[in-house]
């Protein structure tokens, strides 16, 4: 299935599509480690992880295609973290993201 930003497939709190994104992310240990992404915006994610993590503490994320992005640990609700970009996602990069890696949860 492709993405359709009018799609009415949503969670959260503010209607945002379902999504299940293959990443890698280096926390806390400074190793790269493969992880999901369940939730995107483009100020922020949810991202699944059992490497423990402080809150405000810096990650990279790295999505197929794209460069490296930085984020900052803002909630910890382990296995879940809540990420914010140090520079929010162009509208582009967040349709192109999400085009790429559409999948709907059931």
């Amino acid at each position: 299935m492709r993405y359709d930003p009018s799609d009415e497939i949503f969670s959260g709190r503010s209607q945002r599509p379902m999504v299940n994104i293959a990443c890698e992310a280096r926390l806390a240990t400074g190793q790269w480690r493969r992880t999901r992404i369940s939730d995107l915006t483009c100020e922020g994610f949810r991202l699944h992880t059992s490497e423990a993590v402080e809150n405000n503490a810096l990650i990279y994320v790295r999505l197929a295609g794209l460069e490296t992005l930085r984020a900052q640990v803002r909630w910890i609700r382990r296995p879940q973290i809540g990420c914010q970009f140090e520079q929010k996602l162009s509208v582009y990069v967040y349709e192109h993201i999400m085009r790429s890696h559409w999948s709907v949860q059931a």
